[in-house]
């Protein structure tokens, strides 16, 4: 569960635009009937927003891992590509859509992780992702690089817990972290 850990609780009062969608805690944008999160919906305890989370993982991150075939990746390869796409879409990643069928272009991230770049370059591709309904997002930013941080193992699966998600986005000195 630490894929929505990262992503804090925010919306616990109702949906908040994170300046590309509504969301709910978690980053909950989708719910469980596909429709997605709507500025008049009611709030949801974090205990429904942890179950949707999941359910949106299990089927809007885990079905795209299919495309991932050239290379076994490591744990920490699929933390951080499960991180990636729960944040900025399997479609976007992959460039394949639910049903297995190319959409579009794939993301120089899924090109370098199937070449078996190394994880930084891997993340440095990440970073291209920084734009959040056509504007620069600086935070958008900084939650890749908590991505790549636990890519790299610096900040591992046991510790994301410890860390205060809702700072990623403000910070100014990641030596905080």
């Amino acid at each position: 569960l630490f894929v929505a850990y990262v992503e804090g609780n925010d919306g616990v009062n109702g949906p908040y635009n994170c300046g590309a969608r509504w969301t709910l805690q978690y980053g909950v944008t989708v719910k469980p009937d596909g429709s997605f999160v709507k500025k008049n919906d009611k709030p949801i305890s974090n205990a429904k927003a942890k179950k949707w989370s999941v359910y949106h993982i299990k089927k809007r991150v885990i079905p795209f891992f299919k495309h991932f075939d050239e290379r076994k990746l490591s744990d920490e390869e699929i933390y951080m590509t499960a991180m990636f796409m729960y944040n900025v879409g399997g479609e976007q990643v992959t460039g394949y859509n639910l049903k297995g069928v190319k959409v579009g272009k794939a993301s120089k991230y899924f090109e370098a992780i199937q070449a078996g770049r190394s994880e930084s370059y891997c993340i440095n591709c990440m970073t291209g992702f920084r734009k959040s309904a056509g504007r620069r997002a600086n935070g958008l930013l900084k939650r890749h690089w908590v991505t790549g941080a636990i890519g790299l193992g610096i900040i591992d699966v046991d510790n994301v817990k410890d860390l205060r998600p809702c700072h990623f986005y403000v910070t100014k000195n990641f030596g905080n972290y």
